[in-house]
């Protein structure tokens, strides 16, 4: 591979400095989360008050996707900001919004595990009712569980992965060979 070779998910990516792939591919996953926690606001305000059989699916929804994106969108500034300094590696330079970060994550864990009981709860209504106004919805308050699921799933065996990768190759430049 040439040594200029360059991530690029979309072309605002070029005003980056020459950064590390693994830096424009940390930023592609982030815009991507971002706007998967947009489709999920708006599936919230859609959707607002005109399902009354589970109304906390709305909620659930927005506060989701509002507070997702917010977090996400903070992530993408902070990453183009420690970009254009050209040091990645100071990206986090405050304790205190390191600890602002790990509340609202833990928020985010709490309310995606009352979101799968909600949406738990109605699936056998909603598996027998396909003519309900609120049917789209649940599909796609599921979908974006699915998802959510797919996507932990996904990162773990990526993270399982490189760590026998780097155990691996760690132990052969160990041996000189």
């Amino acid at each position: 591979l040439d040594s200029k070779f360059h991530i690029e998910c979309l072309p605002f990516f070029r005003i980056l400095p020459a950064l590390e792939p693994i830096v424009k591919i940390w930023g592609c996953f982030l815009l991507l989360l971002f706007s998967f926690s947009l489709f999920q606001l708006s599936i919230g305000i859609w959707y607002y008050k005109t399902c009354t059989f589970e109304s906390k699916l709305q909620i659930w929804n927005i506060v989701d996707g509002g507070v997702g994106s917010l977090l996400t969108a903070i992530e993408l500034i902070t990453l183009f900001i420690a970009a254009n300094k050209k040091n990645v590696s100071n990206m986090y330079p405050r304790l205190w919004w390191q600890f602002i970060q790990l509340i609202i994550s833990i928020f985010l864990i709490v309310w995606f595990v009352l979101g799968n009981y909600w949406t738990y709860k109605v699936f056998d209504y909603y598996m027998l009712h396909h003519d309900s106004p609120c049917f789209m919805l649940f599909i796609l308050t599921f979908a974006v569980i699915v998802v959510s699921y797919v996507a932990v799933f996904n990162l773990c065996l990526f993270l399982i992965l490189c760590s026998v990768f780097v155990t691996k190759f760690s132990y052969y430049f160990s041996m000189g060979t």
